[in-house]
């Protein structure tokens, strides 16, 4: 990375890490018919029939319903391995869903939003989905903004309205 003390890497795929509650974690389940339920679908379907359901308690009340939760890392390795060997500790990606608008540093620990810090691996989310955001750079240090224009303007993206992002 010659001629760059502080690269910002953007990437689809994040780096690896450990933990479900990282960037590169997709969480779904399936049915006893092995329909796949999206984790919007999954939550909406276990919080519908079990209001009392929470983090600690939710795969519990999915097997109440005859679903199976699965996460899997999509994250990559090889894409982490090159991130430590070259010491880079700034990653902008857009491929996992689950957790759009998250961000974390390389330890794990969250990073809220508009917070300047010297280390980021965040989430944007997926720009056909209305999704996007702001990074704002100081230095070697950063703060992220995280827009959802899907959220903010929803006729603008229901029906034969929507804007056709991909041809």
């Amino acid at each position: 990375m010659s001629g760059s003390e502080n690269p910002i890497i953007f990437t689809y795929t994040p780096p690896r890490f450990t933990g479900k509650d990282k960037i590169d974690f997709r969480f779904y389940g399936t049915d006893e018919n092995q329909n796949i339920l999206n984790k919007d679908d999954l939550q909406k379907t276990v919080y519908e029939n079990f209001p009392g359901a929470n983090e600690d308690n939710f795969e519990y009340f999915a097997s109440e319903l005859g679903i199976e939760v699965f996460s899997v890392n999509v994250g990559s390795q090889t894409i982490g391995e090159l991130a430590k060997k070259l010491n880079l500790n700034k990653f902008i990606c857009a491929g996992v869903g689950d957790n759009d608008g998250f961000a974390h540093r390389a330890d794990g620990s969250s990073i809220k939003e508009n917070t300047w810090t010297d280390e980021l691996f965040w989430n944007v989310g997926k720009l056909f989905e209305g999704k996007f955001g702001m990074l704002e750079v100081r230095g070697k240090d950063v703060k992220y903004k995280n827009v959802d224009l899907a959220n903010k303007f929803d006729s603008f993206f229901d029906g034969e309205n929507s804007p056709s992002i991909i041809n």
